[in-house]
C-alpha cells in the first residue's frame, strides 16, 4: 500500500499555527498591506514558522493579482537556439544580465506558431517578449495585434522598437580598412536570401566603396553552399592579382577559407579576409581574422533595458543602434 501523498501546506496552516489571522500572514510573506500593521515578534514568530512548514507564497496566484509575473520572454523565430552556437550563446547571456538588473526572470521559448504560440507568449506567462525574427509575417502579423510589450533585436522590425548593431556604419569600416590597405580588388559575399541586418551591412560596405574607388565583385550565395563557380574563378588570380574577400558575417568566409586551403593560395599575402559580427571560433582560419565585432551582449542588455522601461509604460526609441568596431587581426 502506497503512502498518501502528503498535503502542502497553505496560508492558513501557518495562520492556525502562529494564532493569527490569515491576511496577517498575507502581510508579512508577501511584504504588502501597508494598511495592516504586524508587532516585530508576530513578524518573527510568522517567518519562523512558513519556514519550519517549508510555506511559501503562491507566486503565480500573485502574479495574476499584480497583473504581473516579472517574467521577460525571449523567443528566436527561424533561428539556431543552441548553447553551442557562439551568436546564441552572446544573446541569451546579456539577456539574462538585463534581467538581472531589472530584477525580472526570463523564460525562453522555442520557435512556435499558432495555437502554441498564443497559449506561450500571450496567455500571461510574460510581461514582455524579446524578439528575434527574420521576417516570418504570420508570427509578426500574430504578435503585432497583441498588446504585449515587445522589442525586436539584431534585424529591426518595423511595427516593434529594435535594438540592433549599427550595421551600416560596420559595412563603412570594412571597406575604409581594405582601401588603408591597399586592396582595391574585392569579392563580396552577399546572402541570397536577405535580412536586414544583411542588407544594411552591404549598404554600408558599397556605398563606401564608390567613394574609396574599390573595384568590388558581388556575388550572391545561399547559406552553408560551397563556392560558386564564379567565386573560384575569381579567387584563381589571386597569385598575380591580390584581393580581399568579405561578406555578410564571418561564417561567410569558411568556404573560401577552405578554397585557399586546398588550392594552396596564402592569408593574407594572396587572399586577404574580413568578416562581420566577431564570432571567429567557427571554422578553421590560418590566424586571427579581422572582423567587425557586433557587441551582441550588449545589444541583448540594452534590449531588456528597453523592454522593461516599455512595461512600465514609457516612450521608447523606435531603433537603438549600438556602436560596432573593427578588430584587425592577421587575415588582412
Amino acid at each position: 500500500m502506497t503512502e498518501e501523498r502528503k498535503r502542502p501546506p497553505t496560508m492558513q496552516d501557518v495562520a492556525e499555527r502562529v494564532g493569527v489571522s490569515r491576511i496577517t500572514v498575507s502581510s508579512v510573506l508577501n511584504d504588502r498591506k501597508p494598511g495592516i500593521r504586524v508587532s516585530e515578534d508576530t513578524r518573527r514568530r510568522i517567518l519562523r514558522a512558513a519556514e519550519e512548514m517549508s510555506y511559501f507564497p503562491n507566486e503565480i496566484a500573485n502574479s495574476l493579482k499584480r497583473g504581473a509575473t516579472d517574467t521577460f520572454g525571449f523567443l528566436n523565430v527561424g533561428g539556431l537556439l543552441s548553447s553551442e552556437d557562439e551568436f546564441t550563446a552572446k544573446i541569451i547571456g546579456g539577456l539574462v544580465d538585463g534581467s538581472v538588473k531589472e530584477n525580472k526572470d526570463l523564460l525562453i521559448h522555442r520557435s512556435l506558431s499558432g495555437m502554441d504560440l498564443r497559449r506561450s507568449l500571450l496567455g500571461g506567462k510574460i510581461d514582455g517578449l524579446v524578439l528575434h525574427a527574420q521576417g516570418d509575417a504570420a508570427v509578426l502579423d500574430l504578435l503585432s495585434k497583441s498588446h504585449l510589450p515587445i522589442v525586436a533585436i539584431v534585424d529591426a522590425i518595423a511595427q516593434f522598437p529594435s535594438i540592433v548593431s549599427d550595421d551600416y556604419g560596420g559595412g563603412k569600416l570594412l571597406a575604409e580598412h581594405f582601401a588603408d590597405r591597399g586592396y582595391h580588388r574585392v569579392l563580396y559575399r552577399r546572402k541570397r536570401l536577405e535580412i536586414v541586418s544583411s542588407r544594411r551591412r552591404f549598404e554600408g560596405f558599397m556605398d563606401a566603396a564608390g567613394v574609396l574607388g574599390l573595384n568590388v565583385t558581388v556575388i550572391a550565395f545561399d547559406e552553408d553552399s560551397d563556392l560558386d563557380p564564379r567565386e573560384a574563378a575569381f579567387l584563381s588570380d589571386a597569385v598575380n592579382y591580390p584581393c580581399v574577400v568579405t561578406g555578410w558575417r564571418d561564417l561567410s568566409l569558411a568556404p573560401v577559407a577552405r578554397y585557399c586551403r586546398d588550392e594552396g593560395l596564402r592569408t593574407p599575402q594572396d587572399v586577404a579576409m574580413a568578416g562581420f559580427d566577431g564570432l571567429t571560433g567557427q571554422f578553421d582560419l590560418p590566424g586571427v581574422l579581422t572582423t567587425v565585432v557586433a557587441p551582441w551582449a550588449e545589444v541583448a542588455r540594452t534590449a531588456a533595458s528597453v523592454l522593461a522601461a516599455a512595461i512600465r509604460g514609457e516612450e521608447v526609441a523606435r531603433e537603438t543602434i549600438v556602436p560596432v568596431h573593427l578588430r584587425i587581426g592577421d587575415t588582412t
